[in-house]
């Protein structure tokens, strides 16, 4: 989960975390793990890791996501912290709102590595309640203020070649991800445009806008040209597009899965609805009504990438702490802590099927 050329918005959320950490003193080399070209991968990355270890002075390794993890418990030299982004615990579902078997039995492996963590980190309370036990920080993904912001919604729709006077709603996701769910998005258009010929023939057909190969800085643009964000999905950990949503003042109907409802449902605009085409096709009515613009950026400034990032380092400082490193004993206390602690190796899940 980390943006290329290839996949430019995939684990954007991974890259705004790294940057967030720098202004903190926290300097970070980035192993990237190509799963998705290749298992072997995994196995390679280890000797890898190893290798830099050897050759290098770390006081962290960061993991983001369970697989990523077990490539970094292949050593006990550093403290290990993981990400857990949602999927790994929770199990990956599918079309018909079960959970894979597969992805079930690497969640129940999950599980048991956070147990052998120095930290574990995970996104929403539903999956703090997977591993109560391991006493995981509850720390979301942040969201970069400054490029994620209100912008003048016609002027959007200009530069994407858009109709000024049309419907859009957006989805932020690749269609062919079934649990993103996006066979009830396309059914409730069509019972949209079904109604709209019906009662107003001349007015313009809603339309779906699917984000899903752009790079990062051009996805404010799709979400402000928008009248929602749909997320129908059967399973989320905590959807950073919903989050960006929000923080561009954007309507957002979604269902009730990771910390969805806790973004959206006292928002006033914003629906949270069952995961049918029936469903989404009645919050998208009343979010149209309600005008596609809310009032949601003050509310979520506890998610700015800034506030995250020094979350994250109060993290990285309890393990050391902890673990009465050296890193500590050479920085007893002359400078501010933050000051202080200058490395921390990236080991990064890139894309798994």
């Amino acid at each position: 989960m980390y943006p290329s050329s290839a996949r430019p918005n995939w684990g954007t959320f991974v890259a705004s975390q790294v940057r967030s950490l720098e202004p903190l003193g926290v300097e970070s080399d980035l192993l990237e793990i190509e799963g998705y070209k290749s298992k072997w991968n995994y196995l390679r990355a280890i000797f890898e890791m190893r290798r830099r270890i050897r050759t290098k002075s770390y006081d962290i390794i960061h993991a983001h996501y369970g697989l990523s993890g077990l490539v970094a418990r292949c050593q006990r030299r550093v403290p290990l912290v993981i990400s857990f982004c949602g999927a790994d615990l929770l199990g990956r579902v599918n079309a018909v709102d079960r959970i894979t078997f597969g992805s079930w039995v690497l969640a129940i492996l999950h599980r048991w590595l956070a147990h052998w963590a120095e930290a574990v980190i995970v996104k929403s309370a539903e999956m703090v309640e997977t591993i109560p036990d391991c006493k995981p920080a509850l720390i979301a993904n942040g969201v970069d203020f400054d490029m994620f912001r209100p912008l003048d919604r016609n002027a959007c729709r200009r530069e994407l070649g858009l109709k000024e006077s049309g419907r859009y709603i957006c989805f932020p996701y690749d269609p062919l991800e079934k649990r993103k769910n996006f066979a009830a998005v396309q059914d409730a258009v069509t019972l949209l445009n079904a109604e709209r010929k019906k009662t107003s023939p001349a007015s313009d057909s809603v339309e779906i806008l699917v984000v899903n190969d752009q790079p990062h800085d051009r996805v404010p643009l799709y979400l402000n040209a928008s009248d929602a964000l749909v997320l129908p999905s059967f399973s989320e950990g905590s959807p950073n597009a919903v989050k960006e949503a929000l923080v561009c003042n954007v309507a957002v109907v979604a269902t009730a899965v990771g910390d969805i409802p806790e973004l959206i449902s006292h928002i006033e605009g914003c629906y949270i609805v069952a995961p049918t085409s029936e469903a989404v096709a009645d919050g998208l009515r009343r979010a149209f009504a309600h005008g596609g613009r809310v009032k949601a950026r003050e509310r979520l400034s506890r998610l700015s990438t800034d506030t995250v990032g020094q979350s994250v380092l109060d993290v990285y400082i309890r393990v050391l702490r902890k673990r009465n490193s050296s890193f500590m004993r050479r920085h007893s206390d002359t400078k501010p802590l933050p000051e202080r602690l200058r490395h921390h190796n990236e080991v990064q899940q890139y894309g798994i099927t």
